[in-house]
């Protein structure tokens, strides 16, 4: 096994802000660093679980100190915990800000229990006010079973009631009736508002409101045109809707001017068997003796009869089918036999066995080198 030192090299651990780390939760490898430039803190991964789980290596339960912390104090980290040691006050970092940093000052629960009695709660906050018209302490009420003046209760709106009187004293009930808006009856068409009610109705049922019946529920039954035709009574069609039923003959030629003496009708097909190939043609119109009358037809007569000398219903080409040209095909001989000459390299540092090759199996030393930068 080979060793390899490397010299003189500066070396930057995996580092982000705070947030990014966070954000990328990223698994770091057992034993990995990872660095928050903007809070000084780091962690190592253990390969298992993500960043936000990991705790910090370099976190302090709380700074400490004999006096409260100040403006200057800003080179902690933003949620830093502060302990006054003189007056046991907790104070926590919100803005680190350089010669500006805020410490919010922590009240603990007997501070505030302290803080509650000094406003002077006692009664007021009891769960119960007392009785009997004690001298500053507010009575409870000993009755409130009515109103002093009653009030009408009256519903309005689409839904409405008669009013009826409330005092407090007793249950009261309203008899209630929807707001007729229109009559009753039945109606193919109704309109109804926002909540539901019928606001409005048609006594006919118009096409314009059927979305599905389709184009032939406009129509009229009939013969003329735009008409829906029908079968007549014997089961059959009208006959002068019906066109004529034309037989379409193909015939096969050997020249033009035999194709042009043939007894054609129209749309009969004509395939006129040249040296040059096949040509097909297709009467549009009679008679058949006049060539513009005929219409020559784009059909391909031709075939593949072979490929690179290989016939066939498949045929498959390999590389011994096909000749190189410029571009030379892949080979073992050819990549062994270029690898480490026809590279981009001086031959004392091609890629051939030796010290220039960085193997796995072999040990690798990072020297850092010194203080001094290159």
């Amino acid at each position: 096994m080979t060793t390899h030192t490397l010299t003189d090299i500066r070396i930057i651990l995996k580092n982000d802000t705070a947030s990014n780390w966070q954000t990328e939760n990223p698994i770091l490898l057992a034993a990995e660093l990872g660095y928050e430039r903007d809070t000084g803190l780091f962690k190592f991964g253990d390969g298992i679980r993500r960043w936000n789980d990991i705790a910090h290596a370099s976190q302090k339960p709380a700074e400490t100190g004999t006096t409260n912390p100040g403006p200057n104090d800003d080179d902690y980290p933003i949620g830093t915990i502060f302990i006054n040691t003189t007056t046991n006050n907790i104070y926590i970092l919100v803005e680190n800000t350089a010669g500006d940093a805020k410490w919010e000052q922590l009240v603990t629960m007997s501070e505030l229990l302290t803080l509650i009695n000094n406003l002077g709660g006692g009664n007021m906050l009891r769960e119960e006010f007392a009785v009997g018209g004690i001298a500053g302490v507010v009575d409870r009420a000993t009755q409130a079973d009515r109103l002093a003046t009653a009030r009408d209760i009256t519903l309005t709106g689409d839904v409405q009631s008669t009013p009826v009187s409330f005092n407090g004293s007793q249950s009261v009930s309203l008899a209630t009736a929807l707001q007729n808006v229109v009559a009753a009856g039945t109606y193919p068409m109704v309109t109804v508002n926002a909540k539901g009610l019928v606001v409005g109705f048609e006594t006919h049922l118009s096409l314009s409101h059927i979305t599905d019946a389709g184009t032939a529920a406009s129509r009229n039954v009939g013969t003329n045109p735009g008409n829906v035709v029908i079968v007549e009574n014997d089961g059959y069609i009208n006959s002068s809707l019906i066109g004529a039923i034309h037989l379409v003959n193909i015939h096969t030629v050997s020249t033009i001017p035999a194709k042009l003496a043939l007894s054609a009708t129209q749309g009969d097909i004509a395939i006129v068997s040249l040296a040059t190939g096949d040509q097909v043609y297709i009467l549009r119109q009679t008679p058949a003796t006049v060539q513009t009358n005929w219409v020559r037809l784009n059909v391909p007569t031709g075939a593949i009869l072979s490929i690179n000398g290989l016939s066939g219903a498949s045929v498959t080409l390999t590389t011994t089918n096909i000749a190189e040209g410029t571009n030379q095909y892949y080979t073992e001989a050819r990549a062994t036999a270029n690898f480490g000459t026809n590279i981009p390299l001086t031959p004392s540092t091609q890629l051939q066995d030796g010290n220039s090759i960085l193997r796995s199996t072999d040990r690798f030393v990072l020297n850092g080198g010194n203080a001094t930068l290159a």
